[in-house]
């Protein structure tokens, strides 16, 4: 599927053109903030953007599993604007009675909140704005988590963005830049007043990355001070953990992080000790063998297969993890071109599998 539009012919088109059973146009109402503070507290999950994982393919299995509140990849604002090919694709929401907000990033409080506005005409549930990725190509724009050595500018923005639209308006940050800094607390405070929906904070500062052990009793501190909804982020890599987490924190709701990889199971498991809900089909060789040939399929539709087949590379490690043979099976990962590449390779998983484990 290829999109030959700019991004105002592509708002035009959603709402303006029949799409009859185009599975790829987004057709739906804006979320009313009330209503998107009630399903958090229903839900107790937010699932995470994630860049080059989170994308409409992966959404779609997420939601399948009980996903109810989704979001996009980290979407940059101008380019947003500029409507590319590439954003547009990232812009695709999944259906299945998933509610889908875009994640945006930027320095720029009109160019922030014009495209907020763009994902608003789009029909976006809601929009969160990235306070705290830790990459180098983001950061050295002073975007993203360089943001927080900068508060009166991530002031402007908030100010800006909460202005231009009437849909939730959520933030996702860290703790501080330095692991000794606090930013969050003050940031929290600023949020609240400026009428941020909910923050989804990450446990640790942008220095530490994903390493060392997340600091719960700050979240705490943060969700005593401040009442506004506070999302616990980082570290929650199963059920038992998101429960604690929720408890100790006074968080309303969890957001897995680099745990749901290729691990569309771990949104039962949370549910199940969140909500107490029944746990599903377990995590078995066949049943990753049907959500991965379902995940390539989307994707070989939703881009083409060989674009499928790349991504594929990197979800297959992920959705294997654990599991004996696996090692040689990721040294066979590049020498996969095709959909029966694909296939043949899950067989030799299941079959590599089955022999070690007698």
């Amino acid at each position: 599927m290829t999109f030959q539009v700019n991004l105002m012919d592509y708002v035009d088109y959603v709402y303006m053109s029949n799409v009859k059973g185009d599975p790829y146009i987004p057709i739906w109402g804006p979320m009313k903030r009330d209503e998107f503070n009630n399903l958090l507290l229903q839900t107790k999950l937010l699932l995470p953007p994630m860049c080059g994982y989170t994308d409409y393919p992966y959404r779609k299995v997420l939601a399948q599993f009980g996903g109810k509140i989704l979001c996009t990849e980290m979407i940059k604002a101008k380019a947003l604007l500029m409507g590319t090919e590439q954003t547009l694709q990232m812009l695709m929401r999944a259906e299945d009675g998933a509610y889908t907000g875009v994640q945006l990033f930027g320095a720029d409080p009109q160019i922030m909140a014009e495209a907020a506005i763009k994902c608003q005409d789009m029909g976006f549930s809601f929009v969160d704005i990235n306070l705290g990725c830790p990459a180098r190509k983001v950061m050295k724009k002073k975007e993203g988590g360089a943001l927080l050595k900068d508060l009166p500018q991530i002031k402007k923005i908030l100010q800006a963005v909460r202005k231009a639209i009437s849909i939730p308006l959520t933030i996702k940050t860290r703790l501080g830049f330095k692991r000794d800094e606090f930013t969050a607390l003050p940031l929290a405070q600023m949020a609240k007043e400026i009428g941020i929906d909910a923050m989804t904070i990450h446990a640790r500062s942008i220095e530490q990355k994903y390493l060392g052990t997340p600091e719960w009793e700050k979240i705490s501190e943060i969700s005593a001070t401040v009442k506004m909804p506070i999302i616990a982020n980082g570290g929650i890599c199963n059920g038992a953990i998101a429960k604690q987490v929720l408890h100790q924190t006074g968080a309303v709701a969890v957001m897995p992080g680099r745990s749901i990889l290729a691990n569309p199971w771990l949104i039962e498991e949370i549910l199940h000790h969140l909500q107490g809900t029944p746990r599903g089909r377990p995590r078995t060789i066949q049943t990753i063998k049907e959500i991965a040939t379902e995940h390539f399929s989307i994707m070989a539709q939703f881009y083409d297969e060989r674009t499928a087949c790349l991504n594929m590379r990197r979800f297959l490690s992920f959705y294997f993890k654990g599991f004996r043979g696996v090692a040689t099976f990721r040294k066979k990962l590049p020498s996969m071109n095709t959909q029966s590449d694909f296939l043949f390779l899950l067989e030799q998983i299941e079959e590599n599998h089955c022999r070690e484990a007698k």
